[in-house]
């Protein structure tokens, strides 16, 4: 993810090789960030990303300063999402590709 337009209402993150992005707006100028979260629930909405390589990119994102708040393994499918709490304690999590038949990996 590289950040790509940054103004006075918010930020636009584009996914590598133009696969999408996401747009992280300001609410409320007068409010705080929130304290740190240990859990994804006390978070009310959680951005999802499927990537190609989970360990790498939560090494990367753990080198960069954010914080493994959780990961939690689903029973049903196996695989695993980790939550990555950024420098304001935003929660992100990131699941495996591989996981949707349908899906290409690039």
């Amino acid at each position: 993810m590289k950040e790509g337009r940054r103004n006075e209402f918010g930020v636009i993150i584009y996914l590598e090789n133009g696969q999408g992005s996401l747009e992280i707006l300001k609410m409320d100028l007068n409010r705080k960030p929130g304290g740190p979260k240990t859990t994804r629930k006390q978070q009310g909405v959680v951005a999802i990303f499927e990537v190609t390589d989970q360990v790498e990119l939560v090494r990367r994102a753990k080198e960069a300063g954010a914080t493994l708040v959780e990961r939690w393994t689903s029973s049903e499918r196996g695989h695993s999402i980790y939550y990555v709490g950024d420098w304001e304690n935003n929660i992100f999590g990131f699941t495996p590709r591989y996981h949707n038949p349908k899906i290409k990996v690039p």
